[in-house]
């Protein structure tokens, strides 16, 4: 269809799905690598600060990494198919960890705000559109009340935790969308040129040339 397809074309947009899929494999794995390691990273810190806690937040740590080092292993499978859903369950295990250990390490109230903070980002460029962008940033913010609740903190902490998460949440939501959007408009233009570089411009003939152009 080249430069005739439609943006809400479903060939369209379905070739579109299809390699933003294969251009947000890439980020997603290194995001789920990277996030892997800094939890152990994190742990050897933390040792060095409070050694007492290494005996409870080891294992924690290290049942977390592992878990977002076999969604990296998943992405090699069939599963790189939707990275949708790489995406929100790897947000959901980092964000399960950081409640975990949240609730246990000192000033835990402090440490899940800028945690949930610095996986926010992450949901504006590996959400595939503003959809996936809501809901990784729902995920996040589900897990910080349910941290908030198990922490019992008071009400002007939850009322802190939604003013900075709540903004955070949005802005990323709306950059997916964005992103999604400019996506969108470069894939169009190169069918247009793919079209326009098999077609004659006069005759409308496609490439390989016909007897009769």
């Amino acid at each position: 269809r080249g430069s005739n397809a439609a943006p809400l074309d479903p060939e369209f947009l379905s070739r579109f799905d299809a390699r933003l899929r294969r251009q947000l494999l890439a980020p997603v794995r290194f995001s789920l690598m990277v996030g892997a390691v800094l939890f152990l990273l994190f742990g050897v810190w933390e040792g060095m600060q409070e050694p007492s806690l290494l005996a409870w937040s080891a294992p924690v740590r290290l049942l977390i990494s592992g878990s977002l080092a076999a969604l990296y292993g998943a992405s090699f499978t069939s599963v790189r198919r939707s990275t949708d859903a790489l995406f929100l369950l790897g947000t959901t295990v980092a964000g399960t960890g950081v409640i975990l250990l949240g609730a246990r390490v000192p000033d835990g109230r402090l440490f899940v705000l800028a945690s949930l903070l610095l996986l926010v980002p992450f949901v504006a460029v590996l959400a595939s559109s503003m959809k996936a962008g809501l809901a990784g940033g729902g995920l996040l913010l589900l897990a910080a009340n349910v941290g908030a609740v198990v922490m019992r903190a008071p009400p002007h902490d939850f009322f802190a935790l939604h003013l900075f998460l709540l903004p955070a949440i949005g802005a990323a939501a709306v950059l997916a969308s964005l992103t999604r959007r400019s996506r969108l408009h470069a894939f169009g233009l190169e069918r247009a040129l793919e079209y326009q570089a098999q077609h004659d411009a006069l005759s409308g003939c496609a490439w390989p040339w016909p007897p009769w152009c």
